[in-house]
């Protein structure tokens, strides 16, 4: 059986890795979108995030590339993945506090 310790941060060290490189790509995907057009974009996603709606996406939708598509994705993967990260990170923590009590 593989030590849960171990299992752990090798987790870590994937999300990590996975969290730099879709950064990364984030970042050429904005450079090459504007700064102007990605400030719009966020905007549209925390509203859609926010709301929910479905008026909205379909909206968004109508004028969005393929470009932007890719950049919502990486952005939506990032969060997932810091998401994932920080819950790895809180787990770890309850049970180290955990071991140290029983000692």
């Amino acid at each position: 059986m593989i030590d849960d310790s171990l299992f752990a941060e090798e987790m870590a060290r994937e999300l990590d890795a996975t969290i730099r490189t879709l950064e990364e790509r984030e970042s050429l995907l904005a450079s090459a979108m504007g700064a102007e057009h990605v400030t719009e974009l966020e905007r549209f996603l925390t509203e859609i995030l926010d709301n929910s709606g479905e008026q909205d996406i379909s909206e968004l939708e109508r004028w969005l590339d393929s470009r932007d598509n890719e950049w919502i994705s990486v952005v939506a993967r990032i969060r997932h993945a810091r998401n994932q990260r920080a819950t790895l990170g809180r787990l770890c923590m309850r049970t180290n506090i955990r071991n140290k009590q029983a000692d």
